[in-house]
């Protein structure tokens, strides 16, 4: 389902969002209900071109992972792998279909799971976009990054995305829901 919206109410919904996570760190999203899951996600790690840059700290509030879209609650909120610093957040959705939020159809998730569908919307300055998937200003120290050991680069956040649907299996539906709170 779209969020119809006109540009202006369009542009109102996405400063609504970013307000509310204004000047948040990564100690806010702990004490709302957001758990770091996986390592840093770069580019390469999940084998774009290394250029892109990277999506940074993923971090999911489990209990927001319900198979609708609330504008003011996403299910993952992005921080910076140094700073801590909030980013960006995420839409997570498993659904049918794509999903359309502030005029952006939502990018396919992870291959492994299947119906996953995400969007980004950036609040630290990106080149690629606001709602790009990857931010080329933001980097995955080396300490930050998993050795894999042979193993598929995105396996942390892949198994974190394979427990939603265990968990919540509600939220493969046949649609997604639009809620907006105030």
């Amino acid at each position: 389902m779209a969020l119809a919206l006109s540009g202006a109410a369009l542009a109102e919904e996405v400063s609504v969002a970013q307000a509310k996570f204004e000047g948040w760190t990564q100690t806010d999203a702990a004490a709302a209900g957001y758990e770091p899951s996986g390592p840093c996600v770069s580019a390469e790690l999940v084998g774009a071109p290394p250029a892109l840059g990277a999506m940074g700290q993923h971090n999911v509030n489990m209990a927001l992972v319900d198979g609708e879209l609330d504008v003011l609650n996403p299910e993952v909120v992005l921080t910076h792998p140094e700073t801590g610093a909030l980013t960006a957040i995420e839409y997570l959705v498993i659904a049918d279909e794509a999903p359309t939020l502030f005029g952006q159809m939502f990018a396919a998730g992870p291959p492994d799971i299947p119906g996953s569908f995400a969007l980004h919307v950036w609040f630290f300055d990106n080149p690629n976009g606001q709602f790009a998937d990857f931010n080329p200003n933001i980097s995955c120290p080396a300490a930050l990054l998993p050795e894999t050991g042979g193993a598929t680069p995105i396996a942390g956040l892949i198994g974190l995305l394979a427990g939603m649907v265990l968990l919540a299996p509600s939220i493969a539906v046949a649609g997604v829901r639009m809620r907006t709170t105030a």
